[in-house]
């Protein structure tokens, strides 16, 4: 979807008529990237849950500061 997105944009820029297909591309490239952040997201929350019920205090909070680091960075999911 990402790469369609990228060549439409291309196409857009061209021929205003391909506008609609690249803004709809776009919207699902984001969906995509959202879902995949959410995802990830859930996956790493699971993880420190389970570590704080296993008594790994120290790895539960090193997890959280490695989360609370990531949220801020920019994220690539897709090149």
């Amino acid at each position: 979807i990402v790469e369609d997105r990228r060549r439409h944009r291309i196409l857009a820029e061209q021929d205003p008529g391909q506008k609609p297909r690249y803004d709809e591309l776009r919207r699902q490239a984001q969906r995509v990237i959202r879902q995949a952040k959410r995802k990830h997201l859930e996956d790493r929350i699971k993880e420190m849950e389970t570590l704080i019920r296993a008594n790994e205090s120290h790895k539960f909070y090193q997890e959280i500061r490695a989360v609370k680091k990531d949220i801020n960075l920019p994220h690539r999911f897709f090149g």
